[in-house]
């Protein structure tokens, strides 16, 4: 592999690495069948385009069984397991799932193939595994046996890739690899779509849901196999297979930053214990929260005001953003501030990594705020229940309120479908 092609590998492995972070967005609201449905049918669509736009060779019609075959095991069937999966299992998990293709391909290659693998792509591959534990760990946190079904749905996926990338190549040894991206992306669609619409659910999902479908059809599906069928047919597919190694090394970084998932072990292992910094103004965070309005009227403005309560009680406070909780615990780890800020959820994410050390492990000692009972307010003219029919209303994703919501619809004889959530 040349420098070129393995920095398309690095750049291909980050690109991808993001669609966990998508289905985790995605799948709640449209379900595995339909999100699969409609990015799949979107991602044929865009690229056949490319390929009759750019005059290159559409696949051939007289081959439409290949291309199912191809189309269902390298696309329907993985995307559905993944999507499955991330019901129930972290995409940290699920992307360690995805990292066993190289082992899949290298037993493929040895008993399909016939190819020798020397100890070096062995030993290779065991330290590509190795280093994809240590990034994100081995905490599956699996409690049942449906948490159990989907980590073994996601290594199926896992597996599905490494069956395709040999199979293109004893079907169409000679196709170029846009026209491999395109015949694979039709034939997955011809089985998706129709399930998909089949299986649509029955409250059409929010702006969040489709804007993160339409990500994984254009970039990650689209694109991203565009690019993996060139590495392909440049640097072969054992090697092009490493790619899963990669996509740990961001994807928890994705999942920690922005679905606040639980902390691997490595990933504040450059960030020693230390003690709290001595400055006489301790550094403290504050996150994106109605109940934080306390906190800034407390202090007097971001740096502790003279006069103000927390002044009167001889606290020297500097507020600073946390809704970076990562960020949060690498600062509490270190000492660089003495306190955490997140909801009890956040911070029971971080458990493992505050419990390792005696010195960081947490003790509450503020609860700033809690729920009272959800209510729905609304403005002004609408003066019962029945009279948000038609009516637009606004609620957390997934929090509890939806269930407060639907009860109370429901106790006005009103359903889903009367209005727009």
């Amino acid at each position: 592999m040349g420098l070129l092609e393995f920095g398309v590998l690095l750049f291909l492995g980050a690109l991808w690495s993001t669609a966990f972070l998508f289905l985790r967005l995605g799948t709640p609201e449209f379900g595995p069948a339909a999100l699969v449905g409609v990015r799949i049918t979107v991602a044929s669509v865009i690229v056949v385009g490319y390929v009759w736009g750019t005059g290159q060779t559409l696949p051939d019609r007289r081959d439409w069984r290949k291309w199912l075959l191809v189309g269902v095991v390298n696309t329907a069937l993985p995307f559905f397991l993944f999507s499955f999966s991330e019901l129930r299992i972290t995409s940290s998990l699920a992307s360690v799932m995805n990292s066993t293709t190289p082992f899949f391909g290298a037993i493929l290659s040895a008993t399909w193939l016939r190819q020798t693998m020397s100890w070096q792509k062995i030993g290779g591959l065991v330290a590509g595994f190795g280093g994809v534990l240590l990034v994100v760990g081995w905490d599956q946190e699996l409690h049942d046996v449906a948490d159990y079904v989907s980590a073994l749905a996601a290594l199926g996926g896992g597996a599905s890739y490494a069956v395709v990338t040999l199979l293109v190549r004893r079907l169409f040894p000679n196709a170029s690899s846009v026209t491999l991206a395109a015949g694979q992306q039709v034939g997955a669609a011809v089985v998706m779509a129709p399930i998909g619409l089949l299986l649509w659910p029955s409250v059409n999902p929010g702006w969040v849901a489709w804007t993160s479908v339409l990500i994984l059809a254009v970039f990650l599906t689209a694109l991203a196999y565009l690019i993996f069928f060139w590495l392909v047919a440049r640097a072969g597919a054992l090697a092009a297979m490493t790619v899963t190694f990669l996509l740990p090394v961001f994807g928890v970084v994705w999942g920690s930053i922005f679905l606040s998932e639980p902390l691997g072990p490595v990933q504040v292992a450059a960030v020693q214990s230390g003690p709290t910094a001595s400055n006489k103004t301790v550094q403290v965070p504050y996150i994106f929260w109605g109940g934080d309005i306390a906190t800034f009227l407390a202090n007097g403005d971001l740096k502790t005001k003279p006069g103000s309560t927390y002044q009167q009680m001889g606290l020297d406070m500097q507020l600073v953003p946390g809704d970076d909780f990562v960020g949060q615990v690498r600062n509490y780890v270190s000492g660089k501030s003495p306190m955490l800020r997140g909801t009890m959820h956040m911070i029971g994410l971080a458990g493992e990594v505050l419990g390792s050390d005696p010195r960081t492990k947490p003790v509450i000692v503020l609860q700033l705020s809690w729920s009272a009972g959800d209510h729905i307010v609304a403005k002004k003219g609408v003066k019962n229940l029945n009279e948000l029919k038609g009516k637009k209303i606004a609620c957390q994703q997934g929090g509890p309120h939806v269930g407060l919501l639907y009860d109370s619809l429901a106790a006005a004889g009103l359903n889903r479908e009367d209005v727009e959530i």
